[in-house]
């Protein structure tokens, strides 16, 4: 009987292979030539060096004094210094065997970047599989997802591609809430993991993903309540239970970030909040390497940061999606998610009527622990993904029911992978990029100082001045 289980959930995992293929060959084309020389050249040689190093660092660390692994090389005499920026733990982990085999910092950071991609457009596919069994949305939405404009303007960012967690916590939630028994368990299992896995990617999509939950497990109880559900609401406090034990399991990774608070008493100030919040403007922002949408938005644009155009397609299929006829209570939940990420993304106050309005951001603000250290709201239009995401799904599986209905069943799979070439040649477009990266490092050549530095070992300072003038 067992043997007979693991038999059954292979063969359906299996049948999730070419879906990860697409993602795989997708996130290796929309970011050429980075897979071109992945030892040697960077996106950039600003934040992903940075990233580099952290991740460099972090093998060293294990490999040598765990104990110390906060206590990085640089900033000496501080202490937790790694926690001055994100630790990307979870990143590293899923470059671990190249960091065994190579040890090249480089490598690891651009392996990661492209599973950052691969994995979040994997991650939603599988979340819109799971509501509707359908693998030409699921794939579309993931791509939407993973390589909507907005995303892409991180190409710097590390933790913030790392957007493969979210939607396998809301996919894991959702099974919690319709399965019961020991199934139901199981689930709460991969929340609490999917959760875990999270906490270790990056604090800005902890944080994230706290709001996210609050909202979700809100929708849910008023689901509950309405319709006097006691075992949906015995789920949510499951679930509840789950992410508590989760983030109890995260504290000795969040404990240094405390202390360097302690320490240096870091917190970003209103101004400096405010600064970095979205306008209504920007949603219609694109950044400047965008091939399709530059010239049609340039007008709105002011910073990657606040670059939060996610692409026509994912919008009009997220408005499709909210007419579906099936999956109310999902829809709720994902237009939820949607509103609430543009509302915090604002930050503290939003204009309506020429007057200004007092926003949630400050409850998370003054009442979360440590959520002082965020310092650019507008990364909240990025959260907006993850909803607009799953809507997207539901809207293409929507379009797709309606055309099986006049389409014969001899010709449905010929109609369906004619609507997916379609689908991803729109959404590719939408993301094309233009990647002009840097010269290489001059591995055989290297700079004079580096020569003599090795010929005289001392304790040395270097300071990373990055591409500035």
């Amino acid at each position: 009987m067992m043997r007979a289980y693991f038999d059954s959930n292979g063969r359906r995992a299996i049948r999730h292979l070419p879906a990860l293929a697409i993602f795989i060959i997708l996130s290796l084309l929309l970011t050429w030539p980075l897979a071109r020389d992945m030892r040697h050249v960077l996106y950039s040689w600003g934040d992903p060096v940075f990233q580099a190093w952290t991740i460099a660092w972090n093998w060293h660390a294990v490999t040598t004094s765990p104990g110390d692994i906060f206590n990085a090389n640089v900033f000496y005499p501080w202490r937790n210094t790694l926690a001055y920026s994100d630790h990307l733990f979870g990143q590293t982990l899923l470059v671990l065997p190249v960091l065994a085999l190579t040890g090249e910092g480089i490598l690891a950071d651009n392996i990661s970047v492209l599973l950052a991609f691969i994995l979040s457009g994997f991650a939603m596919y599988l979340l819109v599989f799971d509501m509707t069994g359908n693998r030409v949305a699921g794939i579309l939405a993931g791509v939407a997802y993973a390589f909507a404009p907005s995303r892409m303007a991180h190409l710097e960012h590390l933790h913030l591609l790392s957007m493969q967690w979210p939607p396998l916590i809301l996919l894991c939630l959702r099974r919690v809430t319709i399965s019961t028994g020991a199934s139901r368990r199981w689930w709460a299992g991969g929340l609490a993991a999917a959760f875990f896995m999270q906490g270790l990617s990056g604090v800005y999509f902890l944080y994230f993903s706290v709001v996210v939950l609050v909202i979700v497990g809100g929708v849910y109880f008023l689901f509950a309540l309405i319709g006097r559900e006691r075992q949906l609401a015995q789920s949510i406090a499951l679930a509840g239970g789950a992410c508590a034990l989760a983030g109890g399991l995260l504290i000795p990774t969040l404990w240094p970030y405390q202390q360097v608070h302690n320490d240096l008493g870091i917190e970003r100030e209103m101004a400096e909040v405010n600064f970095w919040s979205a306008k209504r403007s920007d949603y219609l922002a694109v950044w400047s390497d965008n091939r399709l949408y530059n010239s049609l938005l340039d007008d709105h644009f002011r910073h990657i940061e606040q670059a939060l155009f996610p692409g026509l397609a994912i919008i009009i299929l997220a408005g499709v999606g909210l007419t579906h006829s099936r999956f109310r209570r999902e829809k709720w939940i994902l237009l939820a998610i949607v509103a609430g990420a543009i509302v915090l993304s604002f930050g503290f106050t939003g204009t309506i009527f020429v007057r200004d309005v007092p926003l949630p951001y400050r409850i998370f603000y003054e009442g979360l622990p440590g959520f002082k250290a965020i310092r650019v709201p507008a990364r909240f239009g990025l959260v907006a993904l993850i909803g607009l995401g799953g809507l997207a799904g539901l809207g293409i599986d929507r379009l797709w029911r309606d055309a099986c209905n006049r389409i014969p069943p001899r010709r449905q799979v010929a109609s369906g992978v004619v609507a997916l070439g379609f689908g991803l040649t729109v959404l590719g477009l939408e993301a094309l990029t233009i990647m002009e990266l840097p010269d290489p490092l001059p591995v055989d050549d290297p700079p004079p100082a580096y020569a003599w530095m090795a010929a005289h070992p001392a304790p040395t300072i270097e300071l990373p001045m990055g591409e500035g003038d």
